[in-house]
């Protein structure tokens, strides 16, 4: 998908809610946040009911879907707390995993729930349905070092691995998104961009006297 997705999941179903936000918004000097509650979109409530297990939840948008060349792949995502440092994985595995086990489910759950009538649908999928998100998706059916799911209450940071060179066994880029910061409270999905910086009072200062100085000139010119 080109466009930010939240899942909701555990070893009974998933639920799925398509943002609308997409890798060039997200990464915009103009991004601050986008905030959503869930609670009354389709297929939450059927999500909740069916669940009694613990339940993670992750973000995730991804670039490149269809390309052959693996310098072209994009991924960003949240990151598991209670996981190691992220790691690098090999350009294949990084394809295979995310662009193809992921791509196929995030694919078949958009033909469900409000995904086909509604700009920003959502959905639920039962485990062994085809729109189901199980492991495949929650550690890109690889180490600790590349979970992507947060038990609710807690935050993450948004990392990016983007493909290297063309070779398929070199290892992925990774690196933390700056400032980013998402969070998931049990009803409410926030995902937060950079703060800009504020200017320190001395900057204000030293500004007024620039100013005051310019004037104080066009003053002398005029008289």
């Amino acid at each position: 998908m080109s466009e930010l997705f939240f899942v909701l999941g555990n070893d009974k179903g998933s639920f799925l809610l398509d943002t609308g936000v997409t890798v060039n918004a997200l990464k915009s000097a103009s991004f601050t946040s986008y905030v959503q509650n869930v609670t009354n979109l389709a297929g939450f409530s059927s999500y909740v009911a069916s669940t009694t297990q613990p339940t993670l939840w992750g973000l995730a948008v991804y670039d490149g879907a269809g390309t052959a060349n693996y310098n072209q792949l994009d991924l960003i995502s949240t990151f598991s707390s209670t996981a190691a440092t992220p790691v690098g994985i090999n350009n294949n595995t990084f394809k295979n995993g995310t662009f193809g086990i992921t791509g196929s489910v995030a694919l078949s759950a958009n033909n469900t729930g409000t995904h086909l009538t509604m700009a920003n649908g959502s959905s639920y999928n039962a485990v062994g349905t085809a729109g189901y998100f199980g492991s495949s998706f929650w550690n890109l059916g690889q180490s600790s070092g590349v979970q992507v799911g947060n038990a609710v209450g807690t935050s993450s940071v948004l990392i990016e691995r983007t493909g290297t060179t063309s070779t398929a066994l070199s290892q992925t880029a990774v690196s933390t998104l700056t400032g980013y910061s998402a969070s998931f409270d049990g009803a409410t999905v926030t995902v937060q961009g950079p703060v800009a910086a504020v200017p320190e009072p001395s900057s204000y200062a030293m500004l007024a006297a620039g100013l005051a100085a310019v004037g104080f000139v066009v003053r002398r010119r005029r008289a």
